[in-house]
């Protein structure tokens, strides 16, 4: 991993009906175990670029403290928008995805293992990486 020699893409697809019917793409144990490294190093970077209250794969963040915040929120709103975007991951464009973080990280074996980790994704294929750590962050920096 530290010369950018990784394979990625070994990914087994299976449905959820969650409450809607979802395709979900889960990567091997040893890919997901090096996106959780990758993670370990690139979290600091990522985190000066979120907003307070982004609460996903978050150190001290999470859903109990989203539901908490959610809960000060009822009280000082009457209204309240709850919203899914249809084909979120699917709908990122790849090449934007890889300038933002080559203006984020300049290490080029680490743009070189992003690049592997983005373009091991089908776009043609409907489904949501949602157990891979990277795409709730490729998604917040979004």
């Amino acid at each position: 991993m530290l010369h950018g020699n990784i394979q990625v893409g070994d990914y087994h697809y299976f449905t959820i009906f969650d409450p809607k019917e979802r395709i979900i793409c889960a990567a091997a144990f040893g890919e997901r175990v090096m996106h959780h490294a990758l993670m370990n190093v690139c979290h600091p970077n990522f985190e000066q670029y979120q907003i307070y209250h982004s609460y996903a794969s978050r150190i001290g963040k999470g859903t109990y403290a989203a539901l908490k915040q959610a809960c000060v929120y009822q009280k000082q709103y009457d209204w309240f928008l709850k919203l899914d975007v249809r084909k979120y991951f699917d709908s990122i464009d790849h090449d934007i995805l890889k300038h933002l973080l080559s203006k984020r990280f300049k290490d080029k074996t680490l743009l070189n293992i992003f690049d592997k980790i983005i373009d091991s994704y089908n776009s043609w294929i409907s489904a949501v990486k949602q157990t891979v750590v990277l795409s709730l962050t490729k998604g917040r920096i979004f």
